[in-house]
């Protein structure tokens, strides 16, 4: 965490605060964003769903968000990501699975 608030702080315009706000401020966004939920969701533990959502348009406005980020891709270390057939599944009919229905396909007119 560290590692972000020095970065934080060199952006202008955007309010750090402690390290520990900061964490829960950040550690909230990241529950909305992971769960799709609306701000007024946001469980109490998270915070006050107001202020953060609050906080949330300041840095968007700043751009914070996409400094934020864009510094994290620059040094992004790919080397051990791999996409293997654990991760990525085809669709049985790739694989030759042939369906008994025939006209369900796309390019194959229903029969009157």
């Amino acid at each position: 965490m560290g590692h972000i608030l020095a970065i934080l702080k060199k952006l202008p315009g955007i309010h750090v605060g402690l390290p520990d706000t900061c964490r829960q401020f950040i550690s909230a966004c990241l529950w909305i964003f992971r769960s799709g939920s609306q701000w007024r969701v946001l469980p109490s533990s998270q915070g006050k769903w107001n202020s953060i959502f609050k906080r949330f348009s300041r840095w968007c406005a700043n751009g914070a968000w996409e400094k934020l980020l864009g510094h994290f891709a620059e040094g992004a270390d790919l080397q051990d990501v791999s996409m293997d057939g654990t991760v990525i599944r085809a669709h049985a009919c790739a694989a030759g699975l042939q369906t008994a229905r025939r006209d369900e396909a796309l390019d194959v007119p229903k029969e009157v």
